[in-house]
């Protein structure tokens, strides 16, 4: 089990919406998780400059917290990780919904709890 002290806890999500295809939705975790309200979204695919513009986004909207209770958000990391997410939803179309959550950000250390 992962080490949550001072970790902040997110939610990487993909949706298949019907007009636009998969959707991958940033925001922070929890039990009443609404994507409308709670995440930043963006379509697949995703480079380094989208990730980092969609993590960005989700911080100046206030869907996550730019950093944990005692370190920054690795913006990078997360970045990287949400180009993985949108490189496996091109890759493997038939994947019509992903939940990652919770996933733990905390200084230089973002991994799946």
């Amino acid at each position: 089990m992962a080490n949550r002290a001072g970790a902040q806890e997110l939610r990487v999500v993909v949706e298949h919406d019907p007009l636009f295809g998969p959707l991958i939705m940033l925001g922070e975790g929890g039990v009443e998780w609404r994507a409308e309200d709670q995440a930043a979204v963006a379509l697949p695919p995703l480079n380094m400059n989208l990730a980092r513009y969609l993590v960005i986004q989700a911080i100046k909207s206030k869907k996550i917290r730019g950093r944990s209770a005692l370190r920054p958000l690795d913006v990078s990391g997360l970045s990287q990780l949400l180009v993985q997410v949108s490189n496996l939803i091109v890759d493997c179309p038939e994947i019509q919904r992903l939940d990652i959550h919770p996933l733990l950000a905390s200084g230089k250390r973002v991994h799946r709890a």
